[in-house]
């Protein structure tokens, strides 16, 4: 690999090359493996959530599709026109992580700010910490949704945390990327999980459409 971790905010780009991403490391059965790759999208993201498929739809409409296997146990398949117009983070076929609010707070263990904390601690569960009122830190989760856990991290991102296409580098983004780096880290965080192995033999019968 030519990073240990690989994150993307707002990608502004098709969903065909994560479908082929995903695909791969579900058939190579990485599960409970650490991320590799994150991408990340605000729910309040319009450019990519309403722009984007109204731009690559009108595009599309010149183009032929053959329908592609979706990724998971759900044994689906679908045309590749759906993901030629949508962005990964608001493709719900791919998304199969999100912030989750768990309404609790916490005081900072040395009185430091969110960023600060999620680099020091590891928090179970994929917990990650955002700075609240009073000096208090929120707690928020990264919570798998759907049915493909692979090391390709498609989060749903609560648009409290990033508000739009452009709201990149706020604080609240950079306590939630901090975060992350932590989890993926086994340098830092000893839990980490182990990281998936690549070079496993794919196994295609995951991945056999219902025609099939």
């Amino acid at each position: 690999m030519p990073a240990d971790l690989m994150i993307a905010v707002n990608p502004a780009s098709d969903s065909i090359l994560a479908r082929q991403m995903i695909t791969a490391l579900y058939s190579r059965k990485t599960e409970n493996t650490r991320p590799l790759f994150v991408s990340i999208t605000s729910t309040g993201d319009w450019a990519t959530g309403t722009f984007f498929p109204i731009g690559t739809g009108l595009a599309s409409m010149s183009k032929g599709f053959n329908k592609v296997r979706v990724p998971g146990p759900a044994n689906m398949s679908e045309t590749e026109r759906s993901f030629y117009t949508s962005t990964p983070g608001h493709n719900g076929m791919l998304i199969n992580r999100a912030t989750v609010d768990l309404h609790r707070t916490i005081n900072s263990p040395r009185g430091h700010p969110a960023l600060e904390t999620n680099l020091e601690h590891n928090l179970v569960g994929d917990v990650f910490t955002l700075d609240g009122g009073n000096g208090k830190l929120d707690l928020w989760q990264i919570k798998r949704v759907g049915g493909v856990d692979v090391p390709y991290w498609d989060v749903k991102v609560d648009a409290s945390i990033i508000a739009n296409h452009g709201d990149l580098w706020n604080e609240r983004a950079q306590a939630m990327m901090a975060a992350i780096f932590r989890m993926s880290n086994p340098m830092l965080n000893p839990k980490a999980k182990r990281r998936a192995n690549l070079h496993k033999k794919a196994d295609f019968s995951r991945l056999q459409s219902p025609s099939q």
